[in-house]
């Protein structure tokens, strides 16, 4: 199945599918590739929320300042380059609790994550540098381990090892900890080396499990 026919699955009525994707073609863009397919057009991040939300809404050009992605299939990260240009922000909408969540992220920062992801799980064809740490949670889940010696300045982490993970400085008490959801991502700064942040499973499980992180 195409990811095209993955995102019309969505929809109860085909219908509905066209007439988004109709939207979209005359006041967005459309870009359907066997990798990936999406709907999206420019936005004003800061409008009316039912403004952002109508895909027929048409924002005038010195307006825009985000990507508002209507509907996505498959390999997001394949469809980053094909953006006809660049914008600060990119936004989408969930369901959370039940409800519609409307959030907006920083491009550069999405870029990046997915960059990330792609380093990690081998599928990019790239060397990974020695600014990219990995370290494992210890044996005794109570216990904090600290990333490698690296000379940095700040610390962006990924946490897709599928559990909740804390993290600390040293020398800080445990009631500092940061509290680092499993799919999260946190960006750490006023670092001077990375052995300067441990990490630890929330639960305090002994399974060890590996975070991820990229020194700048």
């Amino acid at each position: 199945m195409t990811p095209v026919e993955r995102a019309a699955l969505l929809y109860e009525d085909i219908a509905d599918f066209r007439r988004d994707l109709e939207a979209h073609l005359l006041q967005g863009y459309v870009h359907s590739t066997p990798e990936a397919f999406v709907m999206a057009r420019p936005v004003c991040a800061t409008a009316p929320e039912v403004e952002i939300v109508n895909p027929w809404h048409a924002f005038p050009r010195e307006r825009w300042d985000a990507w508002w992605i209507w509907l996505a299939a498959g390999d997001l990260a394949s469809l980053m380059p094909l953006f006809p240009y660049e914008l600060p922000c990119i936004g989408w909408q969930r369901c959370w609790k039940g409800r519609p969540n409307m959030k907006f992220y920083s491009m550069k920062a999405i870029k990046k994550r997915l960059i990330f992801e792609k380093l990690i799980n081998r599928e990019v064809n790239m060397d990974i540098g020695p600014n990219f740490l990995s370290v494992q949670t210890a044996t005794d889940g109570s216990q904090w381990k600290a990333f490698p010696a690296y000379p940095c300045g700040s610390l962006s982490l990924l946490n897709n090892s599928g559990e909740d993970i804390h993290l600390k400085r040293a020398g800080e008490s445990d009631a500092s900890r940061i509290l680092l959801l499993k799919a999260g991502q946190a960006w750490l700064c006023r670092v001077t080396n990375a052995q300067e942040i441990q990490v630890r499973r929330a639960d305090a499980s002994s399974t060890q499990v590996t975070l991820h992180a990229e020194a700048e």
